[in-house]
């Protein structure tokens, strides 16, 4: 089994420049626990707090021996819970 990223849609907002100070932020939005897990990112700048990039990851849960999607296993399914919006 694997998590494959069945689309992963990234909005560029703004360039960081040479010497800024950036954050990378990651959270999971949504989990059905069995086959689909949504994550979000933002990068941002720090010292003035602007957002650079905003991405979002939809994983699905695949069988690598049928490349079919496949249940999620039980530790995913417990790890992958929404942590935020």
């Amino acid at each position: 089994m694997w998590r494959c990223a069945a689309a992963w849609p990234i909005d560029y907002l703004q360039a960081a420049r040479r010497g800024d100070l950036i954050e990378a932020a990651t959270w999971i939005v949504s989990a059905d626990g069995r086959l689909r897990a949504e994550r979000r990112f933002q990068i941002r700048r720090v010292p003035d707090g602007a957002t650079l990039a905003r991405a979002r990851v939809d994983y699905v849960c695949i069988n690598l021996d049928s490349g079919r999607a496949t249940r999620m296993p039980e530790s995913f399914a417990r790890a992958y819970v929404p942590t935020g919006s």
